[in-house]
């Protein structure tokens, strides 16, 4: 796999700075196994010989405005390519013409950044627009834009279980296969002792007793059916390379645990009382009110009636049950006469006859007997 790159987003914020860097921001490439603590570092060296200073590090979550304005401190935080598009299938097209990058911050109504209970974790998505698009010849690409989404609890829920969802496909789905992986990401789905993320999100959002949006609660029964697929499909193939006893122990536990975490994560959905509809069903119920509209007297159910409406030339023949009108059709080029069959002359049978070529003397048969008189 071709190594594209990592992204980091850099803030300066210090007078020490100057005005062409204080209180700006910019997305740094990186190479894609630079670690965040090599590049802080890096640049806490290089920016301490210019300004003199000591150069801190704060958190993205932290406040700047709240910092004093002699210090110099950096604020480096981890990106991702934001794609809007759709249209980004190939590896290779979802790693160019970057424009857009996004960084997630957790937060709650209480003011703490991570929550107790799933039902109060909230996260902040922002997502940065520079100048210009990666790759680039320069390093580092000025911030124009920023803007926040605000992800609810559900939705967070729902993002949670669809990354699980790409991560267990990922494993299901190389080749070859590889068992300690595979068997170590269905230990972590499979089991509901390790796996309570799943069930925790079903007790909560699934409750009849408290509400949720039915288009969230919809998706989200969508990706756990989707997320129980998943792990059908592992089991099945990690049972395919188990070799040892040991192994087939454990898959044997794994199995067991599915079942049960099956079972519960079903009962929870049926509680929700949504009904999935599939949309061939509307598809073949449109085509079977119209196939009851038509009657068996209307033309179009004959293909002789068809033929009446496509070419107004047989607009004079009629057809009424299986009763035919003679009629007389017109001379067109698309209808011209009939040409009348010529008759051919007689001939005998006789003159049809083949004959039969001579035989030698040696070879013909013998003459008839001749029976005795009476």
């Amino acid at each position: 796999m071709r190594l594209f790159g990592k992204y980091f987003r850099v803030g300066f914020f210090g007078s020490a700075f100057g005005e062409e860097l204080n209180g700006r921001e910019y997305v740094y490439k990186e190479p894609k196994l630079t670690h965040i603590l090599e590049l802080t570092e890096e640049l806490k060296t290089l920016y301490g010989k210019r300004t003199g200073q000591e150069i801190g590090h704060i958190d993205a979550g932290k406040d700047v405005s709240k910092m004093d304005a002699s210090k110099c401190v950096l604020q480096i935080t981890k990106i991702d390519p934001y794609v809007e598009e759709d249209k980004r299938d190939t590896f290779f097209e979802n790693n160019v013409n970057l424009s857009n990058f996004m960084f997630e911050t957790p937060f709650t109504q209480s003011g703490k950044s991570h929550a107790d209970d799933v039902s109060q974790q909230f996260k902040r998505k922002t997502i940065l627009t520079v100048a210009g698009s990666f790759p680039s010849m320069l390093t580092r690409l000025p911030v124009l834009r920023k803007r926040d989404v605000i992800v609810t609890p559900i939705e967070n829920a729902i993002e949670d279980i669809n990354k699980r969802n790409v991560h267990i496909a990922t494993e299901v789905n190389r080749i070859p296969l590889n068992p300690k992986t595979l068997t170590q990401v269905l230990q972590g789905s499979a089991l509901p002792q390790v796996n309570e993320g799943a069930l925790s999100i079903c007790k909560i959002f699934l409750n009849p007793e408290l509400p949720q949006p039915r288009e969230h609660v919809r998706m989200l029964c969508d990706s756990l059916f989707e997320f129980l697929n998943h792990i059908r499909d592992g089991l099945s193939k990690n049972k395919q390379i188990i070799t040892t006893d040991h192994d087939k122990h454990f898959h044997f536990e794994m199995e067991a645990g599915f079942k049960q975490l099956e079972a519960e994560i079903k009962e929870y959905i049926s509680k929700a009382h949504l009904e999935r509809t599939d949309p061939d069903q509307s598809s073949e119920s449109g085509l079977t009110e119209q196939d009851d509209d038509t009657t068996d007297d209307s033309e179009a159910t004959t293909p002789r009636g068809r033929r009446n409406r496509a070419s107004p030339a047989l607009a004079s023949l009629s057809v009424t049950g299986r009763k035919r009108t003679n009629t007389t059709l017109p001379l067109t080029d698309s209808y011209p006469r009939r040409k009348e069959k010529t008759e051919s002359p007689l001939i005998s049978p006789r003159a049809t006859t083949p004959k039969m070529p001579k035989l030698p003397a040696h070879k013909k048969p013998p003459p008839p007997a001749i029976p005795p008189p009476k």
